[in-house]
């Protein structure tokens, strides 16, 4: 069964083309890279938190506060920049709302006398303004936490930038990937020997850049 295939690589070397000619011939093959993306979208769960405490040490439980967090995943090398939800509140038709996100986020929430911290290798992020904050004899803690369950979509659609190193190894890689794709097109452009062995040359070398780019992207993404 591989007689014909090594007849034909024989045949081949025999008539002159060689490993050389082979090697300058891949250098047309396309490189199968699409440019890196320097935002990501994650979907993330909303969380309503309700808690209660005294607010003071050993006194009466008389403070309750109704907050509406997005809580959403660490993603290496990109920070999140924003965050989009819809309300809906009875009579009215939804509205789309979007909340911009800066480090460090809410991660230690701290209100009055209660505190909430993110999960482990998650950020949270206060949706809407400030919570709703109850004390004794001014409002309706339970009646709060309901209306933000009724008006809150349930899902908040988290965006990502590309930040730091990892924003530098995206724009190295893409820049790289655009040099490769330009350099091909001088081969086939090309219509004298010199020339596709120049275009050639120089799209290897194109080639070899766009390797060390995307294991920079690799290691710092």
């Amino acid at each position: 069964m591989r007689r014909p295939l090594t007849a034909a690589l024989s045949l081949l070397l025999a008539s002159g083309v060689g490993l050389t000619s082979l090697d300058a011939a891949s250098a047309d093959t396309p490189v199968l890279e699409k440019p890196k993306p320097t935002t990501k979208v994650v979907t993330a769960p909303v969380d309503i938190w309700k808690a209660s405490a005294a607010q003071t040490p050993g006194g009466p439980v008389d403070y309750c506060a109704v907050t509406v967090f997005a809580v959403f995943p660490e993603v290496a090398g990109f920070t999140a920049t924003t965050a989009d939800y819809v309300i809906t509140i009875p009579g009215a038709a939804p509205s789309a709302r979007s909340d911009v996100l800066a480090a460090p986020f809410d991660d230690q929430f701290q209100w009055g006398p209660l505190a909430r911290s993110a999960p482990t290798g998650q950020h949270q992020a206060v949706l809407g303004g400030q919570p709703f904050v109850w004390k004794a004899g001014s409002g309706d803690c339970e009646a709060e936490y309901a209306k933000a369950v009724a008006w809150y979509s349930p899902t908040v659609t988290i965006t990502y930038g590309a930040s730091g190193r990892c924003a530098a190894a995206i724009n190295s890689y893409n820049a790289a990937d655009r040099a490769v794709k330009q350099a091909r097109k001088r081969v086939e452009k090309a219509r004298t020997p010199a020339q596709t062995a120049a275009a050639r040359a120089q799209l290897r070398s194109a080639k070899a850049t766009l390797v060390k780019a995307r294991k920079k992207y690799q290691k710092k993404c």
